[in-house]
């Protein structure tokens, strides 16, 4: 599981761990993944007393667009943005591009050919990014 892209206004930033959250949730939540979704979400790090409200879509198998709002009631627009996303995808064949990226980017902690290592995490707090590489099956 992994972020292709994330984009936030200037007023907003969400944070490594509150990414972790949402992606485990997401991932974890296979009744998200039959249809467009709509559903309130507590990310610490940006708000521990409020909510967001994420909208949830499954593009494909392997590829998930999920858009967040402050506002409960933006479903209808977000529902209409993934549409116009989603046709930009097929258009420009993205969606395929996306999928080899996903196989293609994929590493172990084998590949390092450090002894010993087995699994990490880098945190870079400047850029707010995390690298995990893949678990061993």
């Amino acid at each position: 599981d992994m972020l292709v892209h994330a984009a936030c206004t200037k007023k907003f930033n969400l944070s490594p761990s509150d990414i972790h959250l949402i992606i485990n949730y997401i991932t974890a939540s296979t009744s998200l993944r039959s249809n467009e979704s709509w559903i309130p979400i507590c990310l610490p790090m940006f708000n521990s007393r409020g909510y967001l409200h994420a909208y949830v879509c499954f593009l494909n198998a392997d590829v998930c667009l999920l858009l967040i709002s402050t506002r409960d009631s933006d479903f209808p627009i977000l529902s209409e943005a993934k549409q116009k996303i989603f046709q930009e995808l097929v258009k420009e064949k993205l969606l395929e591009v996306i999928g080899l990226s996903i196989i293609q980017s994929s590493f172990t902690a084998d590949d390092l050919k450090i002894p010993g290592l087995q699994f990490f995490v880098y945190k870079s707090l400047l850029n707010l990014q995390l690298v995990v590489p893949q678990l061993k099956s």
